[in-house]
């Protein structure tokens, strides 16, 4: 259920504009061949071995972000850069949401840094123990998914990735 989760959260992501508004631009050709390239590829090395060649300001893989037993809005931002951990804190300030650091690996966005990306994950507290007790398992169902949370989280990416769309400096 989660992992659906994450071509939703692509295509939302894919038609925002400047994560001002409630309102998303029209999408643009870029971002209909964007997504439908992607959506033919299956699993995050495959993605990150499609990209190459392409110019790509960040990757932010998002997954397992329909927990929060604890209700406290924590989301762990895994091994991002610097540079992209300060966008999520500022983010998150502007949401009146909590981020936390972590060095957590074995997921989706390993597969982009080792290919030179910049590259972050967004994930429910897995490092802090506020995770699924679903995980991989037959109960992992809709009915286990915190709803607002994984809005929340939705949210959080989008206005990053949008103040990063809106950013001149990247632009050819």
């Amino acid at each position: 259920m989660r992992c659906g989760a994450v071509v939703v959260g692509l295509v939302a992501i894919a038609a925002c504009g400047d994560g001002g508004g409630d309102e998303p631009p029209a999408p643009t050709d870029r971002i209909d061949d964007d997504i439908a390239r992607l959506a033919g590829l299956v699993g995050s090395t495959q993605v990150a071995k499609g990209l190459a060649g392409t110019d790509v300001v960040a990757v932010h893989t998002v997954d397992q972000v329909g927990w929060d037993e604890d209700g406290d809005q924590v989301l762990e931002i895994e091994r991002p850069t610097d540079a992209l951990y300060a966008e999520y804190e500022a983010a998150a300030d502007e949401l009146a949401m909590a981020v936390r650091r972590t060095d957590t690996g074995g997921t989706d966005h390993v597969a982009f840094r080792d290919r030179g990306y910049a590259a972050a994950g967004v994930t429910e507290e897995y490092a802090g123990g506020d995770t699924t007790p679903h995980r991989h398992e037959p109960g992992d169902t809709y009915d286990t998914v915190d709803v607002d949370y994984a809005i929340a989280a939705a949210r959080l990416v989008t206005r990053v990735v949008s103040r990063e769309v809106a950013a001149e400096s990247w632009r050819p």
